[in-house]
């Protein structure tokens, strides 16, 4: 954490912030019943009370949440890991696309992109973001949006020149994961014979021959890992780039939600899972590649 930043600041403008919504929102509802059972002009007056402290709150809490990007957020990862990037929201849907091709997004209408990371590290690439794809739908003529995915994706650009490509999509006694099983560049569904392997995993392959090939003993070791610490998950083993796709949006580095999640410590597990994801991934590309030194992690 960054010095001189006033982090009781911090954590009393995202206080507030998040009970002044509370407060609108309350506010606003007894304004609908008003309106509805006794007086309607009291009621829209009411409504707009509170609609009115929402707003406010949204905006203390916009501007909270920019202060925190810019001087702790940022200057903190910046520290971590030296020649990074990191955006809270990007609008170019294409960065989702490699994703989609090798069934670790599933299709929808729309997208919301946030908290995106970029690490280099010279020989290196990760790169790390929240996605929430979603259709869209009416209720009562409204429009409003229906989230289909909610996952972090990663993507480290190892070449393990493979001949193909490797999807790996965790599951649990036949109960599917919460990506798409169907994709046409892994159309081979692979079973090692291997029980308590085949119960846990689907392994789907551009062939049989690649599935085999990728599956050996230090790589079911790091899937096993994975789906222990981290839950539902998947993975691609592509010629040039190893992706993972875990369940659940901002599993890793994320704007702070409540003044509480604001200390000094509030990075340190962030760290130690993608320092730590980061040397498995490098594990499984050298173990695929075949390479024989090991190569340094961020």
């Amino acid at each position: 954490m960054q010095e001189n930043i006033d982090i009781a600041s911090m954590k009393r403008s995202k206080m507030i912030s998040n009970i002044m919504l509370v407060f609108g929102v309350i506010i606003g509802s007894t304004g609908v019943v008003i309106r509805n059972n006794e007086s309607p002009l009291i009621g829209y007056l009411i409504i707009i009370v509170g609609f009115g402290i929402a707003f406010v709150a949204g905006l203390i809490n916009r501007k909270s949440d920019t202060l925190f990007k810019e001087q702790v957020l940022i200057p903190t990862i910046r520290n971590i890991f030296p020649n990074s990037n990191f955006w809270l929201s990007v609008t170019d849907t294409r960065v989702t696309e490699a994703y989609k091709e090798v069934g670790l997004l599933n299709q929808a209408s729309g997208e919301d992109i946030s908290n995106y990371l970029v690490i280099d590290t010279g020989e290196h690439r990760l790169d790390e973001f929240s996605v929430n794809a979603y259709n869209m739908t009416a209720v009562k003529g409204v429009p409003k949006k229906m989230t289909v995915f909610e996952g972090t994706q990663l993507c480290y650009d190892y070449g393990t020149k493979i001949d193909g490509i490797v999807r790996i999509l965790s599951s649990s006694k036949g109960n599917k994961t919460f990506l798409t099983k169907q994709c046409a560049l892994t159309p081979e569904q692979i079973y090692t014979g291997n029980l308590e392997f085949d119960e846990k995993f689907e392994v789907l392959a551009s062939s049989q021959h690649i599935g085999f090939y990728v599956l050996n003993s230090t790589v079911i070791e790091k899937l096993n890992f994975f789906v222990e610490k981290y839950g539902e998950f998947g993975l691609a083993i592509t010629p040039g780039e190893i992706m993972m796709s875990f369940k659940g949006q901002d599993r890793f580095i994320h704007l702070p939600k409540k003044s509480s999640d604001i200390n000094e410590h509030m990075f340190d597990n962030a760290r130690k899972d993608l320092f730590e994801i980061v040397e498995m991934l490098n594990d499984i590309g050298n173990a695929i590649s075949k390479h024989k030194e090991k190569e340094d992690i961020i």
